[in-house]
């Protein structure tokens, strides 16, 4: 399953048209499909590593400071869920943020998310969630 978003309320998104996005773009330098399939027979990232990785995620028409979730479950080890991961940040879209994540062994799904307020003018909250796998 790809990317997914969801606002409030009534899952509408921002006056504008443009539409708020949340992606993982790469995880231990390793690029993530534009299209992750969450396939447990084949992975979007396959990687080797005991130690922390980064986990490189981009926010598009999400604005810089906004806090972002991480959940991270594991097909052997624990799960991690990570309430703030941290914030996006540049000076303009793309926002960024990189995590250092330990991952468990074997097939982990990751999920993020963020929330936040729409630009002056708009009341509704609006989150930005997807499912990478």
């Amino acid at each position: 399953m790809g990317p997914q978003a969801a606002g409030t309320p009534y899952n509408a998104f921002a006056p504008n048209g443009n539409q708020p996005v949340l992606t993982v773009v790469s995880v231990n330098n390793v690029p993530v499909s534009p299209t992750p399939l969450g396939n447990f027979t084949a992975p979007d990232v396959t990687f080797n590593a005991a130690a922390a990785v980064p986990v490189v995620i981009q926010g598009t028409n999400i604005p810089a400071g906004t806090a972002v979730s991480l959940q991270i479950y594991s097909e052997t080890g624990a799960d991690i869920i990570m309430a703030n991961a941290g914030a996006l940040a540049g000076a303009a879209d793309p926002t960024s943020l990189t995590v250092p994540v330990t991952f468990p062994p074997g097939f982990s799904r990751g999920y993020i998310s963020a929330t936040f307020t729409p630009t002056p003018g708009t009341s509704a909250k609006t989150s930005a969630v997807a499912n990478k796998k």
